[in-house]
């Protein structure tokens, strides 16, 4: 399990660097961590030690990446992203990275922006693969991990204390509010 206690950065292709190459834009760009809610990461680092054991929790920074292949240093000679080094420079820069994926920075930033803190956030995920060896974890073992990390959240979840009785009052109301999507 791996819990980005110290929140993520977001890792973008620079198109411009291609686009106008004389200009000397950077090929690829991280921005600075936004942080997770310090409760709730503690909540659910807690528990996910209680279901996995301490030794299967690493904390650390979290980078996510604006696509599956360039921004995640996946090289393919079929395209020109000059991305070889980018791993090893993500990693010099930020020593505290653990983990590469697509969904946490903007997670935790639209936590961050949400009005009155009414949003918290925080991630956890599964090493699914480790990127230097190509190993991947087997079905079996990413299936209990998906079950033990769940247990986990839900437990961190329940244990999260509401500000006050008008939280749930202004969240039943919301509900009745509520209308579809596509409507």
């Amino acid at each position: 399990m791996l819990v980005a206690s110290a929140g993520s950065i977001a890792v973008r292709r620079n198109a411009d660097a291609w686009t106008a190459p004389a200009a000397g834009h950077a090929r690829y760009a991280a921005c600075l961590p936004v942080l997770p809610d310090p409760k709730l990461c503690a909540l659910v680092l807690e528990e996910a030690q209680k279901e996995v054991g301490p030794e299967r929790v690493v904390q650390g920074l979290n980078a996510s990446a604006d696509s599956f292949y360039s921004s995640q240093g996946r090289t393919n000679s079929d395209f020109d992203d000059e991305n070889e080094s980018l791993l090893q420079q993500l990693c010099a820069n930020h020593p505290e990275l653990i983990s590469l994926e697509m969904e946490t920075f903007q997670l935790l930033d639209l936590a961050r922006c949400a009005k009155g803190s009414s949003i918290l956030g925080m991630s956890m995920c599964i090493a699914l693969a480790e990127r230097y060896s190509n190993r991947f974890m087997d079905y079996k073992s990413l299936e209990a991990a998906e079950l033990a990390g769940g247990r986990a959240a839900l437990s961190a979840l329940a244990r999260v204390q509401l500000k006050d009785d008008q939280s749930l009052a202004a969240m039943n109301n919301l509900e009745s509010k509520m209308q579809p999507v596509w409507a």
